[in-house]
């Protein structure tokens, strides 16, 4: 008897967060709709500028660089030496004019 209470209790449960599940679909649903509809205001894709020519391959770029481990720690030791470099020659010109 109680094992059939727990069950009935587990299967109203189920049911609630069913339903629960459901609502939050569709409002996630209607979120995503609405982020979509926000970025399209915000960057419009159907509008071609001058700036185009530019904005398209940099962005590949910039996505190519932001997967690839191997490009990103090139690019940091790229900018570490060119640092390096940068702050010897400050500092060795300063002392050898």
């Amino acid at each position: 008897n109680q094992l059939r209470h727990e069950v009935e209790s587990l299967r109203q449960r189920e049911s609630e967060l069913t339903q629960g599940n459901s609502a939050l679909e569709v409002k996630a649903a209607r979120l995503r709709e609405k982020a979509a509809e926000d970025l399209e205001r915000a960057v419009p894709s159907i509008d071609t500028t001058w700036w185009t020519w530019l904005d398209e391959p940099l962005l590949k770029l910039v996505t190519l660089l932001v997967k690839s481990t191997c490009l990103r720690r090139s690019f940091a030791l790229h900018l570490l030496a060119t640092y390096l470099w940068l702050f010897f020659l400050v500092f060795w010109l300063e002392k050898h004019p």
